[in-house]
């Protein structure tokens, strides 16, 4: 992974990906749910500064072309909604959006899954309102039973006060005279 932590407003909207598989040789099994728990809150106060390590940068006088990627399928679209005050500890269940898209055919939770057999949820959270460092960690519920939290490993920071940086800024005639002319350098500056 090469983005660095805490990642600073994600869209959390685009969703994590939960991939459930059945590794059992000779059982079926159902997937039921999935839920969310804040693992962590640390409060945060004062301004941020962020750069999207998917922006362009300004280099060599122009902009670089952005981006980090395409999209993704998944079998399940799911959505946990937390409080705007919520905390650590507090577990939201991720309800069903919509089943399967482009091509895949699962029908709605629950899903029955053969041996060998996996679905990818795509969990999407809506957080809370307050600023600060969030960790978060999901379960499933697998034939009635609820699956130990998983963390999702890094912290993400949400707050309403950033400043950001990129190359887009660069490109403006205050800025511009301010970086050495044809400089091989990548460069961001602040909007």
């Amino acid at each position: 992974d090469t983005f660095p932590y805490p990642r600073v407003n994600p869209s959390l909207s685009a969703g994590f990906l939960l991939d459930v598989c059945n590794v059992s040789f000779t059982a079926p099994q159902q997937v039921d749910d999935a839920r969310v728990k804040i693992d962590s809150f640390t409060p945060v106060s004062g301004t941020s500064n962020t750069y999207d390590i998917c922006a362009p940068k300004f280099q060599s006088g122009q902009l670089t072309e952005a981006g980090c990627g395409g999209g993704f399928d998944a079998d399940e679209w799911l959505e946990a909604t937390f409080g705007a005050h919520d905390g650590a500890g507090v577990i939201a269940p991720a309800r069903l959006v919509q089943a399967g898209s482009g091509g895949h055919p699962y029908p709605p939770l629950p899903v029955t899954l053969q041996p060998g057999q996996s679905v990818i949820m795509n969990v999407a959270i809506t957080p809370p309102t307050a600023n600060g460092t969030y960790t978060f960690s999901f379960s499933v519920t697998s034939s009635g039973v609820k699956s130990d939290f998983i963390p999702f490993g890094h912290p993400i920071m949400l707050t309403s006060q950033v400043r950001k940086w990129s190359g887009i800024p660069c490109a403006t005639p205050a800025m511009k005279a301010q970086i050495p002319a044809n400089s091989p350098d990548a460069w961001i500056c602040p909007e």
